[in-house]
């Protein structure tokens, strides 16, 4: 078996969880058998799960295979199904429902949201009104999780539960928030300690190598985390290293300059403990190589994060009805490096020659509000809109003449792929690993200098002016796009995995 090892898969996500559900639903679509692997606790794993088109059967999460509820029947808990006592009195909100005792608010009954009162967690206040405990409810219907705090506020004790109220592990936390004893209870019939719960997530893995007769592949995917849980097993399956990132501080030097934090303790201090890194692109391969001194410790592989399993219909490459005029949009997370801003700059001056250009925004992140405030300033309310993060962004695919991707860091954007195989082409910042291997320049796209607003403004309008080449650049990225089919892809991965 083949485990994808990660932290968690929440409702909003990060190109690492996007990646992963790609490659699952490659490795299903040829037959290969693997699962993601999560170690955090998550109340509403299986409804993400469905969100992002995935079962139960792709996943395994730690908390689920120790309380054995990863497949359990579903059933919903509603206000009206907690035994309240009597002297309670329950006031019913379509969010957050309060129990009181006389005039004292004791409980706060929170719903799942978008859901007709469904209990998602309760807290309980004492009588300041402070938290001193909540309990977590799955949302297939079972109590989950007890959590006790202090009069700070901060978790100092949590107990996790099995579908019929058993308990099964146990944390607690010094006074700073982190687990420092985990207990895991009735394992196989025994009780296991361990310091945290990373060395319970490493035990967790052994586990599933154990099942595996130690011969599974373990592929760590987000830096430190999974990287820490692999190398704290104590069995050894066949472990590789995916690197999302570049691998040092400088995103403009990937020879010369410090290796970045995010990988130092695993490639660089223990190089013994994997078998292969994998990297996206040729250059990285090179540049790594190059910075190891010209003879990596640990061989190196390219296999691109993207992958185009869904295909698309012919006729959106003929059909051009099916993108608007000048409809521009970006796809990415919402943060300083993806530089958001500079693109409503620079949008600001496209709609001056351009005034019915549109520009659709999706993701989330810290720059949220900024951004939002700029688009406020410049008064371009008509002409941006900030449409937050969506699973599932074929609409916005199928609707759009031209993507732009304004980040200088990821390797090899998932985005340009995606709008490529709905056969729009890529306006992006160049960097250092992974723009040019995707964007012709002038044939599927423009690679633009990084921070050049006035560049990027004159290259969104030269390329929606010009519809006869545009046209013919939305057939280019459709045949680009056409590169990451399974067939290609599975194959790379096979060279490695055998």
């Amino acid at each position: 078996m083949i485990y994808f090892v990660n932290q968690y898969l929440m409702a909003l996500n990060t190109s690492i969880e996007h990646t992963q559900i790609k490659r699952i639903k490659l490795f299903n679509h040829e037959h290969v058998p693997a699962k993601i692997v999560t170690r955090d606790f998550n109340t509403t794993l299986t409804d993400n799960l469905k969100n992002f088109g995935l079962s139960p059967q792709n996943m395994i999460n730690m908390y689920d295979y120790f309380r054995q509820t990863q497949e359990v029947p579903t059933q919903v808990i509603k206000t009206y199904d907690l035994p309240f006592s009597k002297e309670y009195d329950v006031k019913p909100d379509a969010n957050v429902s309060e129990v009181v005792k006389g005039s004292q608010v004791v409980m706060q009954v929170h719903h799942v949201p978008g859901t007709f009162g469904h209990v998602h967690f309760i807290d309980y206040l004492d009588y300041l009104g402070n938290l001193t405990k909540r309990r977590d409810y799955d949302s297939r219907g079972f109590k989950a999780r007890d959590q006790l705090f202090s009069k700070e506020g901060l978790v100092i004790y949590e107990k996790h539960y099995d579908r019929f109220g058993h308990g099964k592990i146990e944390h607690y936390f010094d006074d700073k928030g982190f687990i420092i004893r985990t207990i895991l209870y009735d394992y196989l019939g025994k009780t296991y300690y361990f310091e945290n719960d990373t060395e319970l997530a490493s035990f967790f893995l052994d586990e599933l190598n154990r099942q595996d007769n130690l011969q599974a592949t373990f592929i760590g995917d987000r830096p430190t985390i999974s990287y820490d849980m692999i190398m704290g097993m104590k069995t050894r399956g066949k472990n590789l290293l995916y690197m999302p990132n570049p691998h040092t501080v400088d995103e403009n030097d990937g020879i010369y300059a410090d290796m970045s934090g995010l990988y130092t303790n695993a490639i660089y201090k223990n190089p013994k403990q994997w078998d292969c890194i994998i990297v996206a692109t040729d250059k990285q391969k090179n540049d790594l190589t190059k910075w190891y001194g010209g003879q990596s410790p640990i061989p190196i592989t390219v296999i691109s994060p993207s992958v185009q399993i869904e295909s698309q219909q012919d006729t959106i490459l003929d059909e051009n009805t099916a993108h608007k005029e000048n409809k521009v949009i970006y796809t990415s997370k919402l943060d300083a490096k993806n530089n958001v801003n500079e693109l409503i700059e620079a949008f600001n001056k496209v709609v001056a020659v351009l005034p019915n250009a549109t520009l659709d925004i999706y993701g989330y992140g810290t720059e949220y509000d900024t951004i939002k405030t700029k688009i406020e300033e410049l008064k371009l309310s008509n002409s941006i809109r900030l449409l937050g993060y969506q699973a599932d962004l074929t609409s916005a695919y199928q609707s759009a003449e031209l993507l732009v991707y304004t980040g200088n860091i990821d390797v090899e954007p998932l985005g340009l792929i995606e709008a490529m195989s709905y056969s729009v082409p890529c306006v992006a910042y160049n960097s250092l690993y992974g723009i040019q291997d995707i964007i012709k320049d002038g044939e599927n796209g423009f690679i633009v200098n990084k921070h050049r607003i006035d560049e990027l403004t004159s290259t969104i309008i030269k390329t929606l002016e010009n519809k006869k080449r545009l046209h013919k650049m939305s057939q280019n990225a459709y045949h680009t796009a056409k590169t990451y089919a399974p067939e290609n892809m599975i194959q790379k991965w096979q060279q490695v995995l055998n």
